[in-house]
């Protein structure tokens, strides 16, 4: 954002900074980086849309968000089995009173 150095060496902005900022603000909560937020800034309308230039790039890292998420499921699926077996173990291992007694102590409070 192109600025001009005050004597004092503080910035100062024209008129139309807060709404650039707006917008940057809106593709940073987006999930988008930086980098590809210089790239599109000059495609976004006065409305805060993407104009249909920058269209496949905001299908790429949606489809990248995508792919997380679904690493994500996988992960936390393994994960589940992991404390799926683990907690089947103890109910074997420990009386009744007991495991009622040992998860009382060890689950997270909400």
């Amino acid at each position: 954002m192109p600025s001009d150095r005050l004597a004092g060496g503080h910035r100062r902005y024209d008129a139309e900074a807060p709404t650039v900022v707006r917008r940057i603000r809106s593709l940073l909560d987006a999930g988008l980086p930086t980098r590809t937020i210089r790239d599109l800034l000059p495609c976004v309308r006065q409305d805060g849309t993407v104009a249909l230039c920058k269209l496949e790039t905001l299908e790429q890292h949606l489809q990248g968000l995508d792919d997380r998420i679904s690493a994500l499921q996988e992960t936390r699926l393994s994960l589940a089995g992991l404390v799926g077996a683990a907690r089947a173990e103890l109910v074997r291992v420990l009386p009744s009173d007991a495991t009622e007694t040992w998860y009382a102590h060890t689950s997270p409070t909400t």
